[in-house]
């Protein structure tokens, strides 16, 4: 009997060896051993076997055998073992990974494992219940099981309690109240969760709290833009969540509609200090390098919101407008219609300025401003940016003073004309640095040399 137990080890002997190779490191022989124990019904195996697999290589799962095993340890009087079955069963069903679909089956699966004590059942079973997947959602039920997480996935509840609570809308303004705060607290040590990892979590762990905390990031952003929770709409706090937002590029869609909600607040603000019309410029400006049509329209607005708009003014926000309907915002149908036409008949109308009808006073006053603008032209300083919109405000006010006009194009192409004189240049599409080149600024400048010369 000795001799036998040594040349045939007992299953608990062979599937501690297979634990003892995978921590060691020898994972394909640990996996091998198990997965030997697993065919012969040794239920601990199967269940711990799993996850194995999965890391492996998911695609090579032979999911009906699971399923198999699965159901066999569900049956199990061990309570471990039996929860881990449950859940595994339900994890297949509500990821459809065995060909047949049963929908009704995973939830009730999920519900028995989370009631034996199994966290990552729980976790899962209350983002069912959150976004009404395979079931009624119930953001209430969603909730309480976040909160009853107490292990690993613990991490995880900080930050879906606190997007949950950051996007709930109270019927009083109290409960409204004590709503923001609890969102404020669980996305702040979310993030710091995020931030901070623990050195206990796994890979898989560690990189789902990740991504977790980019969409964090995003709702502190908005709770700020949005002053909830005693906050204020902070600038510069709401730009480095952004920032940190950012690491996750399918959420451009967010970060834009912030920063469109970001300059609204600005504008809105804009008599208090003129400084906030440039931060809503800058915001604007954000999001119409992540492709929000919105943001072309909003600039546009400001643009006309000058308190005096020169003729290249109309044609810039003409140009916005036209951008914004491209990608689709309808909203700017009108608007930039009834711009077009206003404009078109403004420029066809306007009288030439001819330096005989003027009178001395006039020609000497004339004749100040133009030197004015040319010592400004020449004494233009900064970066690209700031350069065009210094250019694109000189050019406006030559326009104005000599009586010029100014057309579209071809393209990105604008026509100013004075009296017999025809010369262009080319406007940039964007806010980005490249679209700033130095050819489209050494155009805007040889144009207005041209004027002054």
């Amino acid at each position: 009997m000795v001799l036998q137990s040594i040349v045939d080890p007992p299953k608990n002997i062979r599937y501690d060896i297979g634990q003892c190779q995978i921590s060691l490191g020898n994972i394909s022989d640990g996996i091998k051993q198990l997965h030997e124990l697993a065919e012969e019904g040794y239920q601990l195996a199967q269940v711990k076997l799993v996850p194995l697999l999965v890391h492996e290589n998911e695609s090579l799962v032979d999911w009906p055998k699971v399923e198999q095993w699965m159901k066999t340890a569900s049956q199990s009087e061990n309570v471990p073992i039996k929860g881990s079955a449950h859940y595994y069963l339900g994890h297949m069903y509500a990821y459809k990974l065995v060909q047949e679909p049963r929908d009704g089956e995973s939830i009730a699966h999920l519900e028995t494992a989370h009631a034996m004590g199994y966290e990552h059942s729980t976790y899962l079973l209350a983002n069912l219940y959150e976004f009404g997947e395979l079931t009624d959602k119930n953001i209430e039920r969603a909730i309480e099981l976040y909160k009853s997480l107490k292990g690993q996935d613990y991490s995880l509840s900080w930050g879906k309690l606190g997007v949950i609570y950051a996007n709930r809308e109270c019927e009083s303004e109290t409960e409204q109240s004590k709503n923001d705060q609890l969102a404020l607290s669980h996305l702040t040590e979310a993030l710091r969760l995020g931030k901070f990892p623990n050195p206990e979590e796994d890979k898989g762990m560690r990189e789902e709290i990740e991504q977790l905390s980019y969409l964090v990031a995003l709702n502190l952003a908005k709770m700020h833009v949005c002053e909830s929770g005693g906050l204020d709409c902070d600038s510069s706090k709401i730009y480095t969540y952004l920032e940190h937002a950012a690491k996750a590029p399918e959420d451009d869609r967010g970060r834009s509609e912030i920063l469109v909600a970001l300059g609204a607040k600005c504008f809105k603000k804009r008599l208090e200090c003129t400084e906030n019309l440039d931060k809503a410029r800058k915001a604007w400006e954000g999001a119409i390098e992540l492709h929000n049509a919105q943001g072309w329209f909003n600039l546009g607005v400001l643009t006309l919101k000058k308190p005096e708009p020169t003729t290249l003014d109309v044609m810039d926000a003409i140009a916005y407008w036209r951008e914004s309907l491209r990608m689709g915002f309808e909203e700017a149908r009108v608007p930039f219609e009834k711009l077009v036409a206003g404009a078109m008949s403004l420029i066809e109308n306007k009288p030439v300025a001819e330096s005989s009808d003027l009178t001395q006073q006039e020609s000497e006053d004339l004749g100040q401003k133009t030197r004015r603008l040319d010592a400004e032209l020449k004494g233009l300083k900064g970066t690209k940016q700031v350069k065009w919109r210094k250019l694109r405000g000189l050019m406006g006010n030559c326009i104005e003073i000599n009586g010029g006009s100014l057309k579209p194009g071809k393209g990105s192409g604008r026509v100013v004309t004075f009296g017999v004189n025809k010369f262009g240049y080319h406007h940039p599409h964007g806010r980005k640095e490249n679209s700033f080149s130095g050819g489209r600024l050494r155009s805007l400048r040889e144009a207005m040399e041209f004027q002054s010369d």
